[in-house]
């Protein structure tokens, strides 16, 4: 060219590109790259680009060393593990090479020869592997044993990520319990034959050696044939199979799992001590998620999960211990809806009789227990007759008492349960379905420095709702605005029906 076509056609270095070698575009180099470490005689091309291809320098006038001063090494333009979604150059043209001849002096490390190199994006936490003999180079380790190696970029998996998430799910998804699973009316009834003598004898050993306190509450042995005849009736463990579909795993990544079930739209209802470690300024400060359908064991499990719309979250951690957070519509991967909401069965609490806990012990499968409720008046002697040896301690006795009559305990449902640990924030049901408790911990006492589990006990969610409306909370009425929930309070109330008749 003359040197008038030249100036016509000149760039600045971060738009040109130099080739190595004739042929195909097997290596390319950074402008900069030192002179040293290219052998006589081999092709150099420039190729203009109109688009930036290369992070200015201000290092221009750097020494050129000695080619035994440098390492030279290669990096696939091709990326290696969980690259496929992220971008590693300033500019695609480089995907139309082989490799990315890149240079450092012996001494640096590989993360300050990529960045000053100009070519790559800010990569993060990434490794190099080795394409030859299967190893890894983190970012810093020194380049002086690169020399003449061939790599691939390899990066973490993103934080959040679906392959992160379902391996996060998958380990605390335990392999123990007895499924909750809907199938054919068959199976169910055999299944539900085969363990009659079994709960039975459980129901029986609960409340066997009670003396006064089993002519008290009338338990007897046709006491335990209603029980199992309420629960052996197919269309009602049909009906708590179709209700069970709203409840949920709750894991809180890191530090523990609970349950919970959707309580309107895509709003779930569980306890708040549950997070009670992550929360700041009623935000949640760790991923949760929401795990539907895990009735069998893996690797069999179908399990489907949502993750939290947002980090907020509305949640009295006082008595009532309720929490309410907003998850995703649609679950992930498979954009499953969110099964409906039980605010619809809610029911008053109950003085006495049957029901049905239905939630994640231990972590476990999903589980049934049916329970039957100790009556106020009863509640006392109910603990008492369950300690045991320890009944003439004055000392366990008086803690007792005084414990039975304070809050919260004073106005919740108690009975009698399997369901501990993992098990906060599951539906309490009756026999006709209706949720009329929120199961939230046990009353126990400390022995030798154990703790003993005595009564296990469900807060009423009509007394949740009572505190919604005390406390006028607006992130509440926000929601009810947006819901359905709130067309149906405002007929019930235009009515100047009770918050009592609502529920």
């Amino acid at each position: 060219f003359s040197s008038e076509s030249y100036q016509e056609k000149s760039f600045t270095d971060g738009h040109i590109v130099v080739q190595l070698g004739e042929g195909g575009k097997e290596h390319a180099l950074a402008t900069h790259f030192p002179c040293s470490c290219i052998r006589d005689e081999e092709m150099i091309t420039l190729l203009s680009n109109d688009n930036k291809v290369e992070a200015s320098r201000d290092q221009c006038d750097q020494k050129v060393h000695s080619k035994d001063k440098y390492s030279v090494f290669y990096i696939d333009t091709v990326g290696g593990k969980d690259t496929k979604s992220k971008k590693l150059f300033i500019n695609t043209v480089f995907k139309t090479f082989k490799y990315l001849r890149v240079y450092g002096e012996k001494g640096i490390t590989v993360e300050e020869a990529l960045k000053r190199d100009g070519r790559f994006l800010d990569l993060g936490n990434f490794e190099l592997f080795n394409i030859k003999d299967n190893f890894h180079t983190k970012p810093k380790e020194k380049v002086d044993g690169l020399h003449e190696k061939k790599f691939k970029i390899c990066l973490p998996r993103a934080a959040g990520s679906q392959s992160e998430i379902n391996d996060k799910i998958s380990a605390v998804l335990q392999q123990r319990g007895t499924s909750v699973t809907g199938g054919n009316i068959e199976e169910i009834s055999k299944r539900l034959r085969e363990q009659y003598p079994d709960l039975k004898r459980l129901m029986e050993s609960r409340f066997s050696g009670l003396g006064s306190y089993e002519k008290a509450l009338d338990l007897r042995r046709e006491d335990f044939g209603k029980i199992e005849g309420t629960f052996s009736e197919v269309h009602r463990i049909m009906k708590m199979l179709e209700l069970g579909k709203s409840v949920c795993k709750v894991i809180v990544e890191g530090k523990v799992e609970g349950t919970g079930f959707v309580l309107f739209d895509n709003f779930i209802l569980t306890n708040a001590h549950l997070f009670i470690d992550c929360i700041e300024e009623r935000k949640l400060t760790e991923d949760v998620y929401f795990t539907f359908d895990y009735v069998e064991p893996l690797p069999h499990a179908k399990y489907h999960y949502f993750k939290l719309a947002d980090r907020d979250i509305c949640y009295n951690n006082d008595d009532l211990d309720y929490a309410i957070v907003q998850i995703e519509p649609r679950s992930t991967p498979d954009q499953l809806e969110v099964p409906p909401g039980l605010l619809k069965k809610f029911g008053k609490k109950p003085a006495n009789g049957h029901g049905c806990i239905l939630g994640h012990p231990g972590g476990a499968l999903k589980k049934m227990d049916p329970i039957c409720i100790i009556e106020k008046e009863n509640r006392e002697q109910a603990v008492i007759s369950s300690i045991g040896n320890h009944r003439d301690d004055w000392f366990v006795l008086y803690a007792i008492k005084n414990g039975l009559k304070k809050e919260p305990f004073a106005d919740v449902v108690t009975y009698n349960s399997f369901m501990y640990h993992g098990a906060s924030g599951s539906p309490v049901f009756d026999v006709c379905g209706r949720v009329f408790g929120l199961h939230t911990a046990g009353f126990h006492y400390e022995f030798n420095n154990s703790k003993h589990r005595l009564i296990e006990f469900a807060q009423p969610v009509r007394n949740i709702f009572k505190d919604f409306e005390t406390r006028g909370n607006p992130y509440l009425e926000e929601l009810f605005e947006t819901s359905q929930v709130d067309m149906k309070m405002r007929r019930l109330e235009r009515l100047n029906l009770p918050l009592n008749d609502i529920l």
